[in-house]
């Protein structure tokens, strides 16, 4: 990636955080406790359908994207994503029609059925295209349109849902209504320019089915995905139809926070990284993709393990700062939340791993495994201990992962920038004592700290930016 590229990427994304954190700060600002409560339990059933229906098809998207556009099949393979999303939106709509109905949850009662329906319908929609033709422009080298479309969307979907909540009621379904309209209409505006970049179809291209492959690939995602909900977004369900919304609220902000700062950092790499690693991945060497895939890790491994120690020692003024003292409890969970991301974000570097190979079945077992780990943990454990079992889950997966990678790869394959791990362990600790001794506000101290990091980022990637280009 060219300097211009990465920083005006990199710019984004500092944009897209703040976003982001202006969100977390205006739902615990605008709603009452019990609908933060409900915003979390929403997140959840759109996460399930994103997850297990449409991240499979996705990830198959991004895989195979440069391909498809070198043999004049992206027109193709961009038409069929959009009434795959469009039916998955259908679908999601009807299976939560078919739960109200049972006698499994008191939804129907306590927060509407028609507003669940119609928030998780839009969501999913709204998320999937978005999520998918918006990054699409990334990595196909649209990196302008690519940062502003992300920017804008956020930008104008955070407005959209205040403006909403202020003018009508405060409740969480019209917040996500607000949020999945927008961002389906940029989804929709990101599609047109796909179609206008994908060359068009030669007369003599065989018009087989674009995703004639998409079965061998998705279907084993669609089995581990039910292991990644369990583990990031099970535990919300359970915790409202045990311990009520208010707790929900609290326990789901603390570890939203973590995974919603960790999925931040996580983005941000996949904008920079991933483009060349999707494309590296069609070399017919093993070897080469082997390189591909150990360049990626020794790149981000040190950054995530800093981002990780910055949130424990940070976690209280993190919490007031972007929800003020009214969750202050929550610091605890954004704790075990930071844990259990590291986790997370490694094992989500071994899953890319089998995704290159075009070997997903190789994550089915980790990821169920763990899940069931962290839901029967979550099922028998007293709220405040919650988070153990998120950690266990997590680890299990890790542990998994990491074995089925190395495995195929050789563990010498494995690099680890010691020196880089290091520096990232010693920043985040330094800037703490520092602050701490300073005895500066919280937000004062988050934002100096997060910038120490930042800079820490900079320096290690622009020292190895000739394994990451």
């Amino acid at each position: 990636m060219k300097s211009r590229d990465l920083i005006l990427v990199a710019l984004g994304r500092l944009v897209q955080m703040g976003l982001v954190f202006l969100a977390v700060r205006a739902v615990t600002h605008y709603l009452p406790t019990r609908e933060v409560g409900v915003f979390f339990l929403l997140q959840s059933l759109v996460g399930f359908f994103g997850l297990v229906v449409v991240n499979p098809v996705g990830s198959y998207f991004n895989r195979e994207l440069h391909g498809w556009m070198e043999r004049g099949l992206g027109r193709k393979a961009v038409r069929h994503f959009l009434r795959f999303a469009a039916i998955s939106a259908v679908v999601a709509v009807a299976a939560l029609a078919v739960v109200l109905e049972l006698p499994l949850t008191n939804w129907n009662a306590a927060i509407g059925g028609t507003a669940l329906l119609l928030a998780t319908g839009v969501m999913v929609l709204g998320a999937t295209i978005n999520n998918t033709f918006i990054p699409a422009l990334n990595l196909l080298e649209r990196r302008g349109l690519f940062v502003g479309l992300t920017v804008a969307s956020q930008a104008i979907a955070l407005l959209m849902a205040i403006a909403l909540i202020k003018w009508t009621t405060p409740i969480a379904s019209q917040w996500i209504v607000a949020t999945g309209s927008v961002f389906s209409l940029f989804g929709l505006f990101a599609y047109v320019l796909l179609m206008r970049i994908a060359p068009a179809s030669p007369a003599a291209i065989d018009e087989a089915h674009p995703y004639r492959h998409a079965r061998a690939f998705a279907l084993p995602l669609v089995v581990a995905n039910l292991g990644v909900w369990g583990l990031t977004q099970g535990y919300r369900p359970l915790v409202e139809n045990q311990h009520g919304l208010d707790a929900l609220a609290v326990i789901g902000l603390g570890l939203g926070l973590a995974a919603s700062l960790a999925g931040a950092l996580e983005t941000l790499v996949h904008q920079l990284f991933l483009p060349r690693f999707y494309k590296q991945s069609h070399n017919h060497h093993h070897s080469e993709r082997i390189n591909n895939w150990s360049g990626l890790w020794a790149v981000v491994v040190p950054v995530y393990v800093g981002a990780v120690l910055f949130m424990l020692l940070f976690s209280k003024s993190i919490v007031v700062t972007l929800s003020g003292d009214k969750f202050t409890e929550a610091a605890r969970f954004l704790s075990f939340g930071a844990c259990a991301e590291l986790m997370r974000m490694l094992g989500n570097l071994f899953a890319l791993y089998s995704q290159s190979e075009r070997r997903t079945h190789m994550t089915i077992a980790p990821y169920l495994g763990g899940a069931a780990i962290g839901l029967i943990g979550a099922a028998l454990m007293q709220p405040d201990q919650l988070g153990f079992a998120i950690v266990a889950g997590q680890l299990v997966t890790l542990v998994g992962l990491s074995r089925a990678t190395l495995k195929d790869i050789g563990a010498q394959n494995l690099r680890l920038p010691l020196r880089a791990l290091l520096i990232f362990a010693l920043t985040p600790a330094a800037a703490a004592l520092m602050l701490q001794a300073l005895s500066l506000p919280a937000i004062a101290s988050v934002g100096l700290g997060a910038a120490a990091m930042a800079a820490a980022t900079i320096v290690h990637w622009r020292g190895l930016r000739g394994e990451a280009q």
